[in-house]
């Protein structure tokens, strides 16, 4: 039987014969082994090494870093405080120039920036004072002393306007106020005077009238030639 089987399988084989089987490779991008020299291997290693550090280098860079809190807090504040200086040169050159109206408008936008900053609020009072608006320069003068009681020019540049009303009590307060602040402070000096001068206290307004020239050393000329005649003419008194 195994003769005659061998014999029928020869048979087949010679009447069809077998293609030569082709070996395909055992990976879609690097070819089986058996098809590749040493060298090629080496190579293609290199290769898949040198990817993978570059892919690591540019994927694991620490980001650039960020600006802290407090970095930023600082420059805004910075910011804030250029912005404010610059508005308020402009503001008194206007004042300076008489453009009340346009120093005005500078002073009320200062008030947006720093509304707790009592000295803008006491410019902004003298400003609308030039512009006739005394009751809004009033309570511009209140404000800046509800931030700073203590605060000399608010307490005079006050009474100054309560003296022009008659409110003599509250005028006087308001001047010795500033006086006890800055007892060298020149124009408080001389509107208590005058303020006393007109309850017909001669002898304290004789003394305030005297720490004025004291103090204002540098003053108008004609003003403090008006100020001696003061003097002279309440001596007789």
């Amino acid at each position: 039987m195994s003769l005659i089987f061998d014999a029928l399988k020869k048979s087949q084989l010679e009447s069809h014969p077998v293609k030569d089987k082709i070996v395909l490779p055992t990976h879609p991008i690097i070819p089986d082994s058996h098809f590749l020299s040493k060298r090629t291997v080496a190579l293609l290693s290199l290769f898949v090494l040198s990817a993978g550090l570059l892919f690591f280098l540019r994927f694991t860079k620490k980001p650039d870093a960020l600006p802290t809190p407090g970095s930023i807090e600082s420059a805004q504040k910075s910011s804030h405080a250029n912005s404010v200086e610059t508005l308020e040169k402009q503001a008194l050159l206007h004042f300076q120039d008489k453009k009340w109206e346009l120093s005005r408008g500078l002073w009320e936008k200062m008030i947006l920036l720093s509304p707790t900053d009592p000295s803008i609020y006491n410019n902004l009072g003298l400003t609308l004072r030039r512009l006739g608006r005394n009751a809004e320069a009033k309570e511009s003068y209140q404000k800046a002393l509800a931030l700073n009681a203590n605060y000399p020019e608010a307490n005079n540049n006050l009474g100054v306007l309560l003296l022009e009303e008659r409110d003599l009590d509250k005028a006087q307060s308001h001047f010795e106020a500033a006086l006890s602040f800055e007892k060298n402070y020149a124009d408080a000096h001389l509107h208590l005077a005058l303020l006393l001068e007109r309850r017909g206290n001669y002898k304290k307004a004789r003394q305030h009238y005297r720490a004025f020239l004291d103090c204002a050393k540098d003053a108008d000329k004609d003003l403090r030639q008006r100020v001696k005649i003061k003097l002279v003419l309440l001596e007789s008194t």
